[in-house]
């Protein structure tokens, strides 16, 4: 498994960009984090011109690391995307997604993907829960 993202929020926020971010609905073990992430709220996961969120996150290290800023990746583009668009989202790897740091604003939330990716061992892994209630 490698790095996952569910999101709640109204969805219709997606649509007039449905081209670009694709709605999937939940199920085995994804709606069950969802359900200790968001108890009684309807979450799904997304995919971004048909790719997962993982490819965004592993293509901004090698961009990072090649001396682009992560204002200028394409993840960071994604997070402004759902953010000006009122989605919650939550994001980590494999099953580790017990006790995520919580953000509430968009200066945090960008710090903390940009230090998962930056990460000195190299694991590119992001763990962090917007929650904008």
């Amino acid at each position: 498994m490698s790095e996952c993202i569910l999101c709640k929020g109204d969805k219709k926020q997606l649509e007039d960009i449905s081209e670009r971010f694709s709605i999937l609905k939940l199920d085995g073990f994804m709606k069950n984090v969802a359900c200790k992430i968001w108890p009684d709220n309807e979450a799904w996961s997304l995919l971004i011109d048909g790719k997962e969120i993982d490819y965004y996150l592993t293509k901004a290290q090698k961009e990072m690391n090649d001396g682009v800023d992560f204002s200028a990746t394409e993840i960071c583009d994604i997070i402004s995307v759902l953010m000006e668009r009122n989605i919650s989202f939550a994001m980590w790897y494999d099953i580790f997604y017990e006790d995520l740091p919580v953000y509430k604003n968009e200066l945090e939330v960008k710090s903390s993907c940009c230090e998962g990716i930056r990460d000195v061992s190299g694991m590119c892994e992001v763990y962090l829960l917007y929650d904008n209630e």
